[in-house]
């Protein structure tokens, strides 16, 4: 998938829009009618950034992040013609990777409309092939996360910024380049929290054979919706920082598609 750099800036204190919509979707800059970068580049990545928000605890006070709030379609799903579901969400903290997805149960990704695997294969289908959809949908968001290199310890060496309290994403798992205590190393909470995470949610249509001398085939169609938050992130540092003012976000929109053939034994 190509990764598609799409970035406007708001300023929160003239309360508008301070460069033009990328797409000339909004291009008078009315922050009333806020950028939406995954319905305009359809299936591919849109990055926006704006100031003294908090998108990770929720705090969206001018409607700027569109995450999870676009309808799109899974290709060959007869009865999901539309993704309106939330589906269910898989989240990494900076700490540790805290909530992975639950493997065999299927209570992380939403099929044919329903939160657990059993409720529509129950008794049918032999259970393992769940554990590798799970594991294949979290493997393609951890590598958007590390792609993206979110809150990396080059970056900020290279932007002369503090280390302490900046989590990244490398090499499989969340790494601490400094210490995240209760308070920031500032003396006014800036760097206290998180900074970086990345939330997915996959919504998958299943269609299967019938049982044949033990065995079915199995079509599995998922979308998988991936947003990464970073504070500070991406490559805006320095003077950029003290040119749009602090705490700056950066978030990244995309969507996935996963799709599997395989063979799987059945009674």
């Amino acid at each position: 998938m190509q990764f598609l750099e799409t970035l406007r800036y708001y300023s929160p204190t003239e309360r508008k829009f301070i460069t033009d919509d990328p797409h000339g979707v909004n291009p008078d800059g009315n922050w009333n009618n806020p950028f939406s970068p995954i319905r305009q580049l359809d299936d591919g990545a849109g990055l926006q950034v704006f100031a003294n928000h908090d998108p990770v605890n929720g705090r969206d006070d001018w409607g700027l992040m569109s995450s999870f709030r676009n309808k799109s379609s899974i290709t060959g799903c007869k009865d999901i013609g539309v993704w309106d579901t939330q589906g269910r969400s898989g989240n990494w903290g900076v700490v540790r990777a805290n909530t992975h997805l639950i493997f065999g149960g299927g209570k992380t990704v939403e099929f044919n409309g329903k939160s657990q695997f059993s409720n529509y294969v129950q008794n049918t289908i032999d259970g393992t092939i769940f554990k590798r959809v799970d594991e294949d949908i979290e493997g393609l968001a951890k590598f958007w996360s590390e792609s993206m290199q979110l809150d990396s310890e080059r970056r900020f060496q290279t932007a002369s910024l503090p280390l302490n309290n900046f989590g990244y994403y490398s090499g499989g798992d969340w790494t601490l380049s400094g210490t995240i205590g209760n308070g920031g190393d500032q003396g006014d909470g800036r760097l206290s929290g998180i900074y970086s995470s990345v939330d997915y949610k996959p919504v998958c249509c299943l269609h299967k054979s019938c049982c044949r001398q033990g065995s079915a085939q199995l079509e599995v169609r998922c979308k998988i919706e991936i947003t990464l938050k970073d504070k500070f992130g991406y490559f805006y540092v320095g003077t950029e920082l003290n040119k749009f003012g602090t705490p700056y976000w950066t978030v990244i929109h995309m969507f996935h598609d996963y799709n599997a053939k395989l063979e799987v034994p059945c009674n």
